[in-house]
């Protein structure tokens, strides 16, 4: 029984087993993950001949003013779902486990980045697995795109690049992936990057300066102004609220 506000990722990477809960009994396999809730009953077992290989993360979801909370349950990712490319996915979340460990601010910034990229691949699978084939097409694109900013956070790519990578139309590339993401994919963009500069001013000695020149930004004076504008403070004030260690790896969310 959990009995915290914190929530923990489980990705399956190897051998066989069962999780039960108090509404369901699932399989364990490669590719399954879960995303387990504070105050619930879960418990789990393993074919000894078959022993789980499993990754996870501890962590906790914030709102802006850095509080700990629980999200309501529609803006969560599932209870479960199954995720493919086993091999990539232990990859990813084993270099995240080794960067909250070593302690460095910007590894624990990128470790966080991984935990939520995650979480929205969880989302996005989950609502896929019924959805009809051309909606789990758009769903996969916008994954897929989804995934390139968070991994490049400073990259600034257009929206041309990226309905170039996602393979559609600039026009229909807007559409679809306002539709499944809830927002354009510039202001999705640079929620990335602020939620990246964020941490950064959190986590470590880096100028104002330097972050933004980190995050692509050409103006460090255009940076603060859209920082505040989303933050409500500007980046110094941000980090003068104090820095906090890190514990486990902390998702900022906003509601």
């Amino acid at each position: 029984m959990q009995n915290f506000v914190d929530f923990d990722l489980w990705f399956i990477w190897a051998g066989r087993g069962t999780m039960r809960t108090v509404d369901e009994t699932i399989d364990l396999f490669p590719g399954r993950i879960f995303c387990l809730r504070p105050r619930t009953f879960y418990s789990a077992t393993h074919d000894p001949a078959r022993r789980l290989g499993v990754c996870y993360l501890h962590f906790d979801f914030l709102t802006p003013d850095r509080s700990v909370t629980t999200p309501p349950v529609k803006n969560l990712p599932p209870h479960h779902c199954v995720l493919g490319d086993v091999a990539m996915n232990e990859g990813l979340l084993r270099l995240a486990v080794d960067d909250v460990h070593s302690g460095v601010a910007a590894r624990v910034a990128r470790a966080s980045q991984v935990l939520s990229m995650v979480l929205t691949s969880m989302t996005i699978e989950a609502s896929a697995a019924h959805a009809p084939p051309r909606e789990r097409a758009y769903r996969e694109a916008v994954a897929s795109v989804m995934r390139r900013v968070r991994e490049n956070p400073g990259q600034m790519a257009s929206v041309d690049e990226l309905a170039d990578h996602a393979g559609y139309g600039v026009d229909h590339f807007g559409r679809i992936f306002r539709q499944i993401a809830g927002v354009t994919p510039k202001e999705f963009a640079i929620r990335v990057r602020l939620d990246r500069a964020r941490h950064l001013l959190r986590d470590s000695a880096m100028s104002v300066e330097a972050i933004s020149r980190s995050l692509g930004y050409a103006d460090v004076f255009f940076f603060s102004r859209q920082f505040k504008q989303r933050a409500g403070l500007s980046p110094t004030q941000w980090r003068k609220r104090g820095q906090e260690p890190a514990r486990g790896v902390q998702h900022l969310v906003s509601f």
